[in-house]
């Protein structure tokens, strides 16, 4: 019957010790990050998979009558904006045309009527984020 070697067993068969690693030992979970406020300027360093960042809306300006449509600024280019349809559900998914970074983008009701969109990054591989067909 096979057994898994332990790390005694490894240290007898005279493996180097950087090869031998406890697996009872792991590394502490991150600390949870708190959300990045609206007013705050994101670096690149910040776009780490799980952190919040918190963002204001604006009403979008191809709104049609009954829509509900907002734009939201993207973290990692501010000028960079997504149009997100209210009306249709407040959870939507999001990505840079710059940059192809990606993020699970929630709508949040704002006290003045309006909505504030929390923004997760994702880091979702995209491939093509726009395509262009050449003639």
């Amino acid at each position: 019957m096979n057994r898994i070697p332990t790390l005694d067993d490894m240290e007898r068969r005279g493996l180097p010790a950087a090869l031998v690693r406890d697996s009872s030992r792991r590394a502490p979970d991150p600390e949870p990050v708190a959300p990045i406020g609206p007013e705050v300027t994101v670096t690149r360093r910040d776009l780490r998979p799980g952190v919040v960042i918190v963002r204001w809306t604006e009403p979008s300006a191809t709104n049609r009558p009954g829509e509900q449509g907002v734009m939201v600024p993207l973290p990692c280019h501010d000028k960079q904006r997504v149009r997100v349809d209210a009306a249709r559900g407040l959870r939507a998914a999001a990505t840079c045309r710059q940059c192809s970074e990606s993020y699970d983008l929630e709508l949040q009701p704002d006290s003045d009527g309006g909505h504030f969109a929390q923004l997760t990054v994702a880091h979702v591989p995209v491939l093509i984020s726009r395509a262009r067909v050449d003639r």
